[in-house]
């Protein structure tokens, strides 16, 4: 059977940061406006139709699976950063900070019809596993592109792991209820996650192309990416935003 979860409203501020506290995740619905799914979607179609090879190889992620990168230089990224759906669960979950938290990449990725289950994994996050319970290195927020079911991939995510100091196991000696641990969400909603969870994309049945868009927040001492990769914010683009994810994308943005 395969697990449920909660789907919160975006003002459910306090059942939201306890379950990402308690589970390292919570599922937010309707994060974008049908007219902020459109455009967002422009965006990953473009990337995609740049990308991806003909025969579905390559892109990082193995057969079939790509990364859409870095695409902070990509307006349709860009207005994911600050939105009234989102910003008042990073607060809670940040805290109160006299530096604040900073977005360190926007990206994502996807993967192609026929792509199989990927393994579990984690990101260099998992160095940080000793922090106090409450405090997460890197939040990330996936705006999935299309319905994510068990047809289109929708992503496993082990619940609990995020503090965990044993790897996760390999596909095949994963028992049933991982492979069964599937975060349904509808587009347009946003899954905030703690990127040390044991984490992996599964199959895609569907016919479809299966995307999400991500912004990726980090604790004001935590730098994950080198400068070169970091700093690809055009200023051009950067002076449109709002004056709070001006501040939030302070180390992004072209000297």
């Amino acid at each position: 059977m395969a697990q449920s979860h909660p789907i919160l409203h975006p003002h459910q501020v306090d059942q939201a940061c306890a379950a990402f506290h308690r589970d390292g995740f919570a599922v937010i619905g309707d994060a974008l406006t049908e007219e902020q799914l459109a455009y967002a979607r422009q965006g990953t179609e473009r990337v995609m139709g740049r990308n991806s090879g003909p025969d579905g190889t390559g892109g990082g992620r193995g057969g079939r699976r790509y990364t859409f990168g870095n695409q902070a230089d990509q307006p349709q990224w860009l207005i994911l950063i600050d939105l009234p759906t989102t910003r008042s669960l990073l607060d809670a979950i940040f805290g109160d900070s006299q530096y604040g938290y900073t977005v360190v990449r926007v990206g994502g990725d996807y993967s192609l019809p026929g792509a199989a289950d990927q393994e579990l994994h984690v990101h260099q996050e998992a160095d940080f596993r000793h922090l106090p319970p409450g405090v997460a290195p890197l939040v990330v927020v996936s705006f999935p592109m299309v319905d994510f079911t068990s047809k289109t991939g929708a992503t496993r995510i082990i619940a609990g792991t995020q503090r965990t100091m044993e790897p996760p196991p390999a596909l095949q000696d994963e028992p049933q209820w991982m492979k069964d641990s599937h975060v349904f969400a509808p587009a347009g909603s946003a899954i905030v996650w703690d990127s040390r969870l044991w984490h992996a994309g599964s199959a895609n049945r569907s016919d479809q192309k299966r995307a999400y868009m991500a912004v990726y927040y980090a604790q004001h001492w935590y730098r994950p990416y080198d400068e070169a990769d970091e700093k690809c914010l055009p200023r051009q683009l950067y002076e449109t935003l709002s004056p709070w994810a001006q501040q939030v994308c302070r180390y992004m943005v072209r000297n």
